[in-house]
Protein backbone atom coordinates (compact mmCIF):
# COMPACT_ATOMS: atom_id res chain seq x y z
CA UNK A 1 0.00 0.00 0.00
CA UNK A 2 2.89 2.64 0.79
CA UNK A 3 4.28 2.19 -2.63
CA UNK A 4 1.22 2.87 -4.13
CA UNK A 5 0.68 5.66 -2.73
CA UNK A 6 4.10 6.63 -3.18
CA UNK A 7 3.48 6.36 -6.77
CA UNK A 8 0.82 8.43 -6.91
CA UNK A 9 2.59 11.16 -6.33
CA UNK A 10 5.56 10.47 -9.41
CA UNK A 11 5.58 11.80 -12.68
CA UNK A 12 4.80 9.53 -15.20
CA UNK A 13 8.81 9.24 -16.16
CA UNK A 14 9.28 8.62 -12.44
CA UNK A 15 6.93 6.22 -12.69
CA UNK A 16 7.58 4.21 -15.83
CA UNK A 17 11.17 3.93 -14.04
CA UNK A 18 9.79 2.74 -11.13
CA UNK A 19 7.82 -0.13 -12.38
CA UNK A 20 10.49 -1.23 -14.47
CA UNK A 21 12.38 -1.95 -10.89
CA UNK A 22 9.53 -3.34 -9.65
CA UNK A 23 8.88 -5.59 -12.39
CA UNK A 24 12.89 -7.18 -13.14
CA UNK A 25 13.43 -7.62 -9.04
CA UNK A 26 10.14 -9.61 -8.92
CA UNK A 27 10.59 -11.64 -12.07
CA UNK A 28 13.51 -13.52 -10.72
CA UNK A 29 10.83 -14.50 -7.69
CA UNK A 30 8.39 -15.59 -10.18
CA UNK A 31 10.97 -17.61 -12.55
CA UNK A 32 12.56 -19.54 -9.44
CA UNK A 33 9.17 -20.75 -9.11
CA UNK A 34 7.47 -21.21 -12.24
CA UNK A 35 8.87 -24.85 -12.86
CA UNK A 36 9.63 -26.40 -9.26
CA UNK A 37 9.18 -29.73 -10.79
CA UNK A 38 12.07 -29.44 -13.31
CA UNK A 39 14.41 -28.42 -10.31
CA UNK A 40 12.95 -31.35 -8.43
CA UNK A 41 13.57 -33.83 -11.50
CA UNK A 42 16.79 -32.36 -11.99
CA UNK A 43 18.01 -33.74 -8.31
CA UNK A 44 16.98 -36.58 -9.15
CA UNK A 45 18.70 -36.91 -12.48
CA UNK A 46 21.76 -36.29 -11.11
CA UNK A 47 21.15 -39.00 -8.44
CA UNK A 48 20.46 -41.78 -11.25
CA UNK A 49 23.82 -40.90 -12.77
CA UNK A 50 25.62 -41.24 -9.92
CA UNK A 51 23.54 -44.53 -9.24
CA UNK A 52 24.48 -45.53 -12.97
CA UNK A 53 28.11 -44.90 -12.55
CA UNK A 54 28.21 -46.76 -9.28
CA UNK A 55 26.65 -50.01 -10.93
CA UNK A 56 29.17 -49.39 -13.95
CA UNK A 57 32.07 -48.94 -11.36
CA UNK A 58 31.59 -52.60 -9.88
CA UNK A 59 34.27 -55.00 -11.12
CA UNK A 60 33.07 -58.40 -9.18
CA UNK A 61 30.03 -58.97 -11.32
CA UNK A 62 28.35 -62.39 -12.10
CA UNK A 63 27.54 -62.35 -15.73
CA UNK A 64 24.68 -64.93 -17.30
CA UNK A 65 23.86 -64.72 -20.87
CA UNK A 66 20.78 -65.82 -23.01
CA UNK A 67 20.58 -66.09 -26.21
CA UNK A 68 17.48 -64.21 -28.00
CA UNK A 69 15.46 -65.89 -31.07
CA UNK A 70 12.92 -63.75 -33.22
CA UNK A 71 13.49 -60.66 -32.30
CA UNK A 72 16.03 -59.99 -35.07
CA UNK A 73 17.53 -60.95 -38.52
CA UNK A 74 20.44 -62.02 -37.17
CA UNK A 75 19.90 -63.16 -33.45
CA UNK A 76 20.90 -61.42 -30.31
CA UNK A 77 21.61 -61.78 -26.69
CA UNK A 78 21.03 -61.17 -23.12
CA UNK A 79 23.60 -60.73 -20.29
CA UNK A 80 22.53 -60.24 -16.87
CA UNK A 81 24.95 -58.37 -14.16
CA UNK A 82 24.10 -59.65 -10.72
CA UNK A 83 25.79 -58.48 -7.74
CA UNK A 84 25.46 -60.78 -4.66
CA UNK A 85 22.17 -62.39 -6.56
CA UNK A 86 20.93 -59.14 -7.26
CA UNK A 87 20.79 -57.99 -10.91
CA UNK A 88 21.90 -54.87 -10.87
CA UNK A 89 22.02 -54.62 -15.23
CA UNK A 90 20.67 -56.17 -18.41
CA UNK A 91 22.21 -55.53 -21.65
CA UNK A 92 20.14 -56.86 -24.59
CA UNK A 93 21.99 -56.50 -28.37
CA UNK A 94 19.95 -57.28 -31.00
CA UNK A 95 21.99 -57.88 -34.36
CA UNK A 96 20.65 -57.17 -37.62
CA UNK A 97 22.00 -57.13 -41.44
CA UNK A 98 22.33 -53.45 -41.13
CA UNK A 99 23.65 -52.92 -37.73
CA UNK A 100 22.44 -53.98 -34.20
CA UNK A 101 20.69 -52.13 -31.16
CA UNK A 102 21.66 -52.08 -27.91
CA UNK A 103 19.48 -51.47 -24.85
CA UNK A 104 21.39 -51.00 -21.13
CA UNK A 105 18.65 -51.50 -18.46
CA UNK A 106 19.95 -50.27 -14.84
CA UNK A 107 18.38 -51.01 -11.75
CA UNK A 108 18.24 -50.07 -8.06
CA UNK A 109 16.99 -51.70 -5.43
CA UNK A 110 14.62 -54.00 -8.03
CA UNK A 111 13.52 -50.63 -9.64
CA UNK A 112 14.09 -49.56 -13.10
CA UNK A 113 16.16 -46.22 -13.07
CA UNK A 114 17.60 -46.21 -16.19
CA UNK A 115 18.05 -47.44 -20.21
CA UNK A 116 20.64 -46.54 -22.20
CA UNK A 117 20.23 -46.97 -25.99
CA UNK A 118 22.89 -46.98 -28.96
CA UNK A 119 21.99 -47.86 -32.28
CA UNK A 120 25.22 -49.19 -34.97
CA UNK A 121 24.49 -48.87 -38.29
CA UNK A 122 27.26 -50.23 -40.60
CA UNK A 123 28.92 -48.99 -43.33
CA UNK A 124 27.39 -51.63 -45.71
CA UNK A 125 25.07 -54.72 -44.66
CA UNK A 126 26.48 -58.02 -43.48
CA UNK A 127 25.40 -59.31 -46.20
CA UNK A 128 27.28 -57.76 -49.17
CA UNK A 129 30.32 -56.02 -47.33
CA UNK A 130 34.10 -57.46 -47.98
CA UNK A 131 35.25 -60.00 -45.51
CA UNK A 132 37.49 -57.33 -43.55
CA UNK A 133 34.34 -54.66 -43.35
CA UNK A 134 32.01 -56.62 -41.99
CA UNK A 135 30.45 -55.09 -38.85
CA UNK A 136 32.42 -51.57 -39.76
CA UNK A 137 30.07 -49.08 -38.26
CA UNK A 138 29.01 -45.39 -39.64
CA UNK A 139 27.19 -44.04 -37.69
CA UNK A 140 25.61 -44.14 -34.62
CA UNK A 141 22.83 -42.99 -32.33
CA UNK A 142 22.03 -42.80 -28.73
CA UNK A 143 19.11 -42.34 -26.67
CA UNK A 144 18.79 -41.57 -22.82
CA UNK A 145 15.81 -42.76 -21.25
CA UNK A 146 15.93 -41.63 -17.05
CA UNK A 147 13.05 -43.53 -14.79
CA UNK A 148 11.45 -42.27 -11.18
CA UNK A 149 8.94 -44.88 -9.50
CA UNK A 150 7.81 -46.20 -12.69
CA UNK A 151 7.71 -43.22 -14.48
CA UNK A 152 9.94 -41.99 -17.35
CA UNK A 153 10.59 -38.20 -16.23
CA UNK A 154 13.47 -37.53 -19.00
CA UNK A 155 13.98 -38.67 -22.42
CA UNK A 156 17.21 -37.05 -24.70
CA UNK A 157 16.28 -37.97 -27.90
CA UNK A 158 19.50 -38.51 -30.57
CA UNK A 159 20.10 -35.42 -30.67
CA UNK A 160 20.66 -34.94 -27.23
CA UNK A 161 17.37 -32.97 -27.14
CA UNK A 162 14.57 -33.41 -24.18
CA UNK A 163 11.57 -35.07 -25.61
CA UNK A 164 8.38 -33.68 -24.34
CA UNK A 165 5.97 -35.63 -22.13
CA UNK A 166 3.19 -34.56 -24.95
CA UNK A 167 5.19 -36.26 -27.55
CA UNK A 168 2.17 -39.46 -28.60
CA UNK A 169 5.66 -41.04 -28.67
CA UNK A 170 6.31 -40.48 -24.78
CA UNK A 171 4.18 -42.48 -22.99
CA UNK A 172 4.48 -45.35 -25.01
CA UNK A 173 8.39 -45.28 -24.75
CA UNK A 174 7.54 -45.71 -21.03
CA UNK A 175 5.36 -48.50 -21.55
CA UNK A 176 7.81 -50.58 -24.01
CA UNK A 177 10.84 -50.36 -21.86
CA UNK A 178 9.21 -50.59 -18.87
CA UNK A 179 7.55 -53.77 -19.88
CA UNK A 180 10.92 -55.00 -21.57
CA UNK A 181 12.54 -54.63 -18.04
CA UNK A 182 9.56 -56.64 -16.31
CA UNK A 183 9.62 -59.29 -19.06
CA UNK A 184 14.01 -59.69 -18.68
CA UNK A 185 13.59 -60.54 -15.20
CA UNK A 186 10.44 -62.31 -14.78
CA UNK A 187 11.99 -64.95 -17.29
CA UNK A 188 15.45 -64.32 -16.05
CA UNK A 189 16.18 -68.00 -13.65
CA UNK A 190 19.34 -68.57 -12.73
CA UNK A 191 18.35 -70.84 -9.99
CA UNK A 192 15.60 -73.47 -11.76
CA UNK A 193 14.49 -75.96 -9.61
CA UNK A 194 17.01 -78.92 -9.64
CA UNK A 195 14.95 -81.40 -7.29
CA UNK A 196 16.61 -84.82 -6.48
CA UNK A 197 20.23 -83.41 -7.04
CA UNK A 198 22.60 -83.28 -5.17
CA UNK A 199 23.43 -79.77 -5.67
CA UNK A 200 19.50 -78.81 -5.12
CA UNK A 201 18.63 -75.45 -3.91
CA UNK A 202 16.38 -72.82 -2.39
CA UNK A 203 18.15 -69.73 -1.74
CA UNK A 204 21.43 -69.12 -3.58
CA UNK A 205 24.70 -69.52 -1.35
CA UNK A 206 26.99 -66.75 -1.05
CA UNK A 207 29.88 -69.67 -1.40
CA UNK A 208 28.76 -72.13 -3.54
CA UNK A 209 32.60 -74.33 -4.36
CA UNK A 210 35.56 -72.83 -3.02
CA UNK A 211 37.20 -72.31 -0.74
CA UNK A 212 35.26 -75.73 0.77
CA UNK A 213 35.39 -74.68 4.56
CA UNK A 214 33.36 -71.90 3.37
CA UNK A 215 30.91 -73.66 0.48
CA UNK A 216 28.02 -75.43 0.45
CA UNK A 217 29.01 -77.82 -1.85
CA UNK A 218 32.44 -79.55 -2.10
CA UNK A 219 34.12 -78.22 -5.44
CA UNK A 220 36.50 -80.85 -5.56
CA UNK A 221 34.07 -83.80 -5.69
CA UNK A 222 32.00 -82.03 -8.59
CA UNK A 223 32.70 -84.45 -11.70
CA UNK A 224 32.53 -83.94 -15.50
CA UNK A 225 29.67 -86.31 -14.94
CA UNK A 226 27.80 -84.13 -12.82
CA UNK A 227 28.13 -80.82 -14.93
CA UNK A 228 24.74 -80.88 -16.09
CA UNK A 229 23.24 -80.97 -12.87
CA UNK A 230 24.71 -77.78 -11.65
CA UNK A 231 22.26 -74.59 -12.83
CA UNK A 232 23.92 -71.35 -15.05
CA UNK A 233 24.12 -69.94 -11.68
CA UNK A 234 26.30 -72.26 -10.24
CA UNK A 235 28.37 -73.02 -13.08
CA UNK A 236 29.22 -69.37 -13.07
CA UNK A 237 30.11 -69.38 -9.43
CA UNK A 238 32.80 -72.85 -9.51
CA UNK A 239 34.48 -71.12 -12.72
CA UNK A 240 34.71 -67.48 -10.34
CA UNK A 241 35.77 -69.14 -7.38
CA UNK A 242 37.47 -72.60 -8.81
CA UNK A 243 39.86 -70.05 -10.70
CA UNK A 244 40.23 -68.54 -7.45
CA UNK A 245 41.08 -71.83 -5.88
CA UNK A 246 43.93 -72.51 -8.40
CA UNK A 247 45.55 -69.40 -7.79
CA UNK A 248 45.88 -70.28 -4.15
CA UNK A 249 47.47 -73.73 -4.60
CA UNK A 250 49.35 -73.22 -8.32
CA UNK A 251 52.73 -72.53 -7.53
CA UNK A 252 53.10 -70.94 -10.88
CA UNK A 253 51.82 -67.71 -12.36
CA UNK A 254 47.85 -67.76 -12.92
CA UNK A 255 47.08 -64.51 -15.18
CA UNK A 256 42.82 -65.39 -15.34
CA UNK A 257 40.82 -62.05 -15.51
CA UNK A 258 37.81 -63.88 -14.33
CA UNK A 259 35.44 -60.76 -14.92
CA UNK A 260 36.63 -60.02 -18.90
CA UNK A 261 37.25 -63.75 -19.11
CA UNK A 262 34.75 -65.87 -17.05
CA UNK A 263 32.08 -66.22 -19.96
CA UNK A 264 34.74 -67.57 -22.62
CA UNK A 265 36.01 -70.21 -20.11
CA UNK A 266 32.67 -71.13 -19.35
CA UNK A 267 31.69 -71.68 -23.09
CA UNK A 268 34.80 -73.67 -23.27
CA UNK A 269 34.26 -76.06 -20.43
CA UNK A 270 30.43 -76.84 -21.98
CA UNK A 271 31.84 -77.91 -24.66
CA UNK A 272 34.58 -79.73 -23.51
CA UNK A 273 31.91 -81.21 -21.02
CA UNK A 274 29.53 -81.76 -24.06
CA UNK A 275 32.16 -83.71 -26.18
CA UNK A 276 33.99 -85.94 -23.11
CA UNK A 277 29.73 -86.76 -21.97
CA UNK A 278 29.19 -87.63 -25.96
CA UNK A 279 32.45 -89.94 -26.19
CA UNK A 280 31.31 -91.94 -22.75
CA UNK A 281 34.73 -90.18 -21.39
CA UNK A 282 36.13 -89.12 -18.30
CA UNK A 283 32.82 -88.45 -17.00
CA UNK A 284 34.66 -89.13 -13.13
CA UNK A 285 37.78 -86.37 -13.71
CA UNK A 286 36.76 -83.48 -11.08
CA UNK A 287 36.04 -80.54 -12.87
CA UNK A 288 38.49 -78.19 -11.24
CA UNK A 289 41.06 -80.49 -12.98
CA UNK A 290 39.51 -79.93 -16.46
CA UNK A 291 39.46 -76.49 -15.83
CA UNK A 292 43.02 -76.09 -14.75
CA UNK A 293 43.99 -78.64 -17.85
CA UNK A 294 42.61 -76.37 -19.76
CA UNK A 295 44.12 -73.24 -18.52
CA UNK A 296 47.05 -74.32 -18.76
CA UNK A 297 46.91 -75.05 -22.57
CA UNK A 298 46.53 -72.03 -23.22
CA UNK A 299 49.06 -70.36 -21.40
CA UNK A 300 47.04 -69.04 -18.94
CA UNK A 301 49.07 -70.95 -15.96
CA UNK A 302 53.34 -70.58 -16.39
Amino acid sequence: MAILIGMKAMNKNQLIVAWAILFFSVLPLFAQDKHPVDKFDERIIQDIQKKCASIDAIKSYRKIERDIDGKSTEGGALVYYLQDGIIRKIVETLYFESGKNIDEYYFWKDSLIFVFNKKLYYDLPINVAPEEEIGKVGKTEENRYYFHNGNLIRWLDKNSRLVSADNPEYKKKEYSLNGDAEKFIKEFEPFPQNKGSIYEYDDPPDVCFFPVDKARWGGYKVTIGDWEKLTDFQKTMFVSEAVEEIKRNEKGKVAVDVYNEGWTILGALNQGVSYLKAESSNLDMPMIRFLRDLLKETGKIE
